[in-house]
């Protein structure tokens, strides 16, 4: 059985969550290929590997373009295409456009590997868990199976999958990893409140066992290039002192390299601090999103107050790690005032790398649904884009408010790591959105993040070519 991964383009960052499938799909003797839908003759390539799965992994703002990429592909060729990720999960009800078979919600591991069983039998797949399946003009819409709760079960990602037709990413020496799954908190602005729903009933979060991250991170040590790892969980620190202390242990000893991890503000303490210290940790991320206390607290639901984020800025800071701070501007009802008091407190928390991105009211997630009810949001989701760097889709007291926001974004890392500059920024900001402003937060956000938090030595080719990827994306 023949599965084709089909992407639109292969950016910065691996795709971990198509690789974790791949690799229990190989596993199981069949066959998989990555196809990206930029590279020159990708359609004749797909074309000459005869598919008899196409699978997309989507996530909102991106799925307009995978729908066009599907019938492009169902146009030229008979094969059967399923939709999964974020954007499926909470809108299963894409499955009613046309030349979708079916599609997957939550996780979505055991369901692809139960359907290409079932395609190669010849048997029936309408009730197979986790899908929605569409059976002669009708849709079988099935329940999702329990979340897997040992995830030292699923096989390591298929990292040559990427890495055999990406030098870029292969060589890159700095590779991401998975330690855990879940998050405890329920942000408005998260699908994690309605992923819950999904699975009520079930454990949410979960994570690996020490000595299968290790494991994992010594097998890419050892095959490619690796100089800084790169933890993407939503928050690191998640498991129990107990586990950070073995993973410190065993880091130091088996991996001894640097890494990069997220935090949360309400669970660091000073031991984990002085843990991940020890471990070697190079830099974190910790969200700081909104400077206003009603907008952090009411509209987000984040739940911290000023004095513990500065707190819990100023404990990482004691043990001379680098931090990088997300950041959301433009949220509904804010304005430009509101956002600059973000810039007030990265800078009393001495932001190293200050990330700033512009809300996109996504559906299905609390806050997006408030932006609609309150008439901040047309309702045009459709107009929503996959990135969270370019323009806002919201309505705020004047067109030239909104226009100053979107400027803002561009030169928030600049007003945070140099204060003085303020005065100028609020000038500017008041000049249309060009692509220059677009490019000067690039190429300092860029500079902040190889200089600040992932420090590894590049060539000059190689960080050109990877400011060139993250400005098409």
């Amino acid at each position: 059985m023949r599965t084709a991964f089909v992407i639109k383009q292969i950016d910065i960052a691996e795709p971990l969550g198509i690789m974790y499938l791949s690799s229990l799909l190989k596993a199981e003797a069949h066959d998989v290929k990555l196809f990206s839908a930029s590279k020159k003759n990708w359609l004749s390539q797909l074309r000459d590997y005869r598919p008899n799965i196409v699978a997309y992994s989507v996530i909102s703002g991106s799925h307009n373009d995978y729908l066009r990429i599907n019938n492009l592909i169902r146009n030229d060729m008979e094969t059967f295409s399923v939709f999964g990720g974020p954007h499926l999960t909470f809108f299963p009800e894409t499955i009613n456009q046309r030349n979708i078979d079916a599609i997957c919600i939550g996780e979505g591991e055991q369901a692809m590997v139960e359907l290409a069983a079932s395609l190669e039998r010849g048997s029936d797949i309408s009730n197979i868990r986790n899908l929605w399946v569409k059976d002669n003009g009708s849709i079988n819409k099935n329940p999702v199976r329990p979340l897997i709760q040992n995830l030292d079960d699923l096989p390591f990602p298929d990292r040559e999958l990427l890495y055999g037709q990406d030098k870029y990413l292969r060589e890159n020496k700095m590779k991401r990893f998975l330690t855990n799954r879940g998050c405890p908190f329920n942000c408005t602005y998260c699908f994690n409140r309605a992923y819950k729903e999904i699975y009520k009933g079930n454990k949410i979060i979960r994570w690996r066992s020490v000595e299968n991250l290790i494991e994992e991170i010594s097998k890419v040590k050892r095959r490619y290039p690796l100089e800084l790892v790169r933890f993407i969980d939503d928050i690191f620190i998640l498991p129990p002192v107990s586990w950070l202390e073995k993973f410190t242990s065993l880091y130091k000893r088996e991996i001894g390299l640097p890494f990069v991890c997220n935090l949360q503000v309400k669970i660091v303490t000073q031991d984990k601090i002085r843990l991940l210290k020890e471990a070697g940790c190079a830099a974190v991320y910790m969200a700081i999103e909104a400077g206003n206390d009603w907008t952090r607290n009411n509209l987000l639901d984040r739940k911290m107050t000023k004095k513990e984020i500065i707190r819990s800025f100023n404990l990482v800071h004691k043990y001379n790690i680098p931090v990088a701070a997300e950041n959301i501007l433009g949220l509904p009802g804010g304005s430009f005032d509101t956002d600059m008091e973000t810039v007030e407190l990265n800078i009393k928390c001495k932001v190293d790398n200050p990330v700033s991105t512009v809300f996109q009211p996504y559906p299905k997630t609390k806050l997006g649904e408030y932006a609609l009810k309150e008439g901040y949001f047309s309702g045009d989701f459709d107009s929503l884009g996959e990135s969270y760097f370019g323009k806002s889709e919201l309505r705020f007291s004047s067109k030239d408010e909104r226009r100053r926001i979107e400027n803002l974004q561009k030169f928030f890392g600049l007003a945070v790591n140099y204060p003085s500059l303020l005065p100028f920024i609020k000038i500017i900001t008041k000049l249309p959105p060009n692509k220059i402003f677009n490019l000067i937060h690039r190429i300092w956000d860029s500079y902040c993040k190889r200089k600040k938090i992932f420090r590894v030595k590049i060539s000059l080719k190689d960080y050109l070519l990877g400011i060139q990827r993250v400005l098409r994306y």
